[in-house]
């Protein structure tokens, strides 16, 4: 049972909160993509999936490692179209003297430092370079700090560096330790007078295993863009363990969803995990989307780049917000974090974990952080309502915004603070108006009494209560 919880607020009208507690290349996830120009000889193609190292304790710094293909039968990260194999290209890792190369020779590893990697191509025929696919599979979180092209055009003495025009990535996003995430990136040099050229990417941080890297050099007489722009989601709000869904690209409309070409428009969906619900979106732009229902993303062609989308969503039970809200146990650089989230001292009902005056109820009711004294965003306000001239007493409160949520939020109203009065739907004492979403998963609510200011002394309060079985 969680017991009720009173706050009085003094204003204008002496109110009370209380709580009780377009083109796409299809081809299969976590799997290189095979430019459409390689089949042709189009391009100079060149593949790392073990790594050596002359050292005896396997130690991989400014070694250059050439590309081996060595297909294995039903490989299906096996890549095709290799008779036009290229070895005038080498990969060395130039970051950090510690970086070493894993058992068996796969995946170049640093638990250290940072490692940072450059693949220098030398060119060997009379015509330009036209463009670069670089691709490479790593382990662990989002590895990626920058990623650079270095070349030096015919005639020049400056080098001139270019950051990739069009990226794709395919991140399952658990940031699992040994889950390959796969990065592509693409140059476009056409008219460049590009020869020969480097290309330089680097570690977000330690413990980001480098395991198959793979290179087309277009040759060809024109360059073809085989990639296209990310979109980045996030899921909101952020919680202390795990997340509370996520969205998806409408797979009736989509078939390749590591990158998208400009002019692409498609609907978002929702999934939102258990205890959850989806209530809006953030935009693009930027913009609070009130409605659960699909969005659509458009690639603009007049403004082409990336997009992030937000997706938002909010708790439906007081259970789910005590699992997602508190720390679970973990260890990190040896310490141990506790897991608050079974411990009642601490995220029980009636705790106030970060000392604001809030219990942990109030804070899951009326959209509070636990671990953030946070109590003065979370005072209702006292206002007034004019109605075609005539002015009530009013309360605005925040509410968790899920429709399917455990709570159940009733504002009532006393002329003694002594005996308090709910209405019905029948005989109704508030009206009731919502307000905008935000991102957090919750909205704002203005209810009015229905009897007008200077009618008597009027007093309101919002109850939080869980809704019986």
């Amino acid at each position: 049972m969680i017991p009720p919880l009173h706050r009085r607020w003094r204003g204008i009208f002496a109110l009370i909160l209380a709580a009780v507690p377009v083109e796409v290349f299809a081809q299969a996830q976590g799997t290189f993509i095979i430019p459409s120009n390689r089949a042709n000889n189009g391009t100079r193609f060149s593949y790392w999936q073990a790594y050596e190292s002359p050292d005896p304790n396997k130690i991989s710094y400014q070694y250059n490692h050439l590309p081996n293909l060595v297909p294995t039968s039903g490989d299906s990260d096996e890549p095709i179209n290799y008779s036009n194999w290229n070895t005038d290209i080498a990969l060395s890792q130039i970051g950090t003297p510690t970086a070493f190369v894993l058992g068996a020779g796969h995946g170049i590893y640093s638990f250290a430092a940072v490692a940072k990697y450059q693949v220098a191509y030398t060119h060997s025929g009379a015509d330009d370079v036209k463009g670069v696919l670089l691709q490479f599979k790593m382990a662990g979180s989002v590895p990626l700090t920058s990623v650079e092209l270095h070349y030096t055009p015919d005639g020049a003495s400056a080098e001139t560096v270019l950051k990739p025009n069009f990226k794709a990535l395919d991140n399952p996003g658990t940031a699992a330790f040994a889950e390959q995430l796969l990065w592509a990136y693409e140059w476009d040099l056409t008219g460049k007078g590009v020869k020969n050229y480097k290309v330089f990417f680097s570690t977000g941080s330690s413990s980001n295993p480098l395991y198959q890297t793979q290179v087309d050099t277009t040759v060809a007489p024109a360059f073809h863009q085989e990639l296209g722009y990310l979109l980045t989601e996030r899921a909101l709000p952020s919680l202390r363990y795990g997340a509370p869904g996520k969205s998806i690209p409408d797979p009736s409309f989509v078939s390749e969803t590591r990158f998208f070409k400009t002019g692409q428009s498609f609907p978002m969906v929702p999934e939102p995990e258990d205890g959850f619900e989806h209530v809006g979106w953030i935009s693009p732009a930027g913009a609070v989307v009130d409605s659960p229902e699909p969005i659509t993303i458009t690639f603009s062609e007049a403004e082409p780049g990336d997009l992030t989308l937000g997706t938002v969503f909010s708790p439906v039970s007081w259970g789910t917000f005590r699992s997602s809200y508190f720390n679970h146990e973990f260890t990190h650089g040896g310490q141990t974090v506790p897991d608050d989230s079974r411990d009642d001292t601490k995220s029980g009902p009636a705790a106030d974990l970060d000392g604001d005056g809030n219990s942990n109820f109030y804070e899951y009711a009326f959209g509070g952080l636990p671990y953030t004294p946070d109590a003065a965003r979370l005072i209702p306000a006292a206002g007034v309502v004019s109605v075609e001239g005539v002015v009530y007493p009013s309360i605005t409160y925040r509410r968790r915004a899920a429709l399917e949520s455990d709570l159940a939020y009733v504002v009532e109203v006393s002329s003694d603070l002594v005996t308090w009065k709910r209405g019905t739907p029948a005989q109704p004492l508030v009206a009731e108006t919502n307000g905008p979403l935000e991102n957090d998963g919750t909205r704002t609510v203005t209810a009015r009494s229905l009897s007008p200011a200077g009618t008597g002394a009027q007093f309101l309060r919002v109850k939080a209560e869980i809704k019986a079985p």
